[in-house]
């Protein structure tokens, strides 16, 4: 939640509505985790002489893990690398490989809730080492060298000039 929230703040004067957006995934993606983490929990102190208990919460954490690690990460990765590719805060190809990511993590997550591969398996590891790597870079360069100063291009600059200058009436 903290990232969300850090981002959120240094990049929403650049798309406050997916710089929001982006933080408010963040948040249900820690709540879904929590939520399935319970049961995990929980199962420890259950006394369980069949197994049900124990066999349902495990599908609980699997459903969460896919929900929320899965399809919330995936569409919170792809709206983030629009964002920073819209921005420019980073490099292009940092940007991209967020969206590229996100967007065959989220692929591979529609199918293994479809069942069309295999849970947690190698096609759904390798699409997972796109985001790991985009995580990973990001990382690394923001605590390299941080996000970088926004500067307009010049026609947005000369189509701020002129709503300045120009008077609609009312000297305000």
């Amino acid at each position: 939640m903290g990232t969300g929230v850090l981002l959120w703040r240094l990049l929403r004067s650049h798309g406050a509505v997916r710089a929001a957006t982006f933080a408010l995934l963040r948040t249900v993606e820690a709540a879904v985790i929590i939520a399935g983490t319970l049961p995990m929990l929980a199962s420890v102190w259950v006394d369980d002489a069949h197994g049900l208990w124990k066999a349902s919460a495990s599908a609980v954490h699997t459903a969460s893990f896919l929900i929320g690690q899965g399809l919330v990460i995936s569409v919170n990765t792809i709206v983030l690398g629009w964002l920073l590719w819209d921005s420019r805060a980073v490099p292009r190809t940092l940007a991209a490989l967020g969206a590229i990511g996100g967007t065959i993590v989220l692929a591979s997550n529609l199918a293994q809730l479809w069942e069309a591969i295999p849970l947690n398996g190698v096609l759904a590891g390798t699409a997972a080492a796109l985001i790991f790597a985009f995580e990973v870079w990001l990382a690394i360069y923001l605590i390299a060298v941080g996000l970088r100063p926004f500067t307009p291009d010049a026609s947005s600059q000369q189509g701020r000039t002129a709503r300045r200058s120009t008077n609609y009436g009312g000297g305000l």
